[in-house]
């Protein structure tokens, strides 16, 4: 088994990746950072090189946008833990929604847990789940872990 975290490189601090990580030495698991670029960002990053580049160069491939999205969830582990095993940990990159990605990659590798990141709407002070935090809460059958954030306004 594995313990898998999702994380939204966008959102720091990756509190998502302490608790996966506690969570995975302390059942002894591996624990798969997954970091799933969107569509609309990998658009935005392809035309971008593209624009860039002369012609003969290779345009922005999904599995150029799959390694960077690893390396971005690489670079989140770095960020967020100072002392780890990097035996432990996987990262892994890939492009879409980036619930149904997470929802694919936890039927594919049946994880322990899944842990996810979740924001605290001030609106009417209640915790509410966004959009993809209650996506795979409702469609995952493993455990889910909602490390709530504040949102910025508070």
């Amino acid at each position: 088994m594995t313990v898998l975290t999702a994380v939204d490189v966008d959102q720091p601090p990756h509190q998502s990746i302490d608790v996966g990580y506690d969570l995975a030495t302390t059942y002894d698991e591996p624990l798969l950072v997954v970091y799933v670029m969107p569509d609309e960002e990998f658009d935005r990053r392809q035309r971008n090189r593209d624009a860039e580049l002369p012609e003969e160069f290779e345009t922005y491939t999904l599995d150029m946008a799959s390694d960077t999205a690893a390396e971005l969830a690489a670079d989140a582990v770095d960020e967020t833990l100072d002392h780890y095993d990097p035996q432990r940990i996987v990262t892994r990159g890939s492009v879409g929604s980036p619930s149904d990605v997470v929802i694919e990659i936890t039927e594919e590798v049946d994880p322990r847990y899944v842990v996810v990141g979740g924001r605290k709407r001030s609106l009417a002070k209640q915790a509410i789940f966004g959009s993809v935090s209650q996506a795979i809460i409702r469609n995952v059958e493993q455990p889910v872990m909602t490390i709530m954030e504040a949102s910025e306004s508070e």
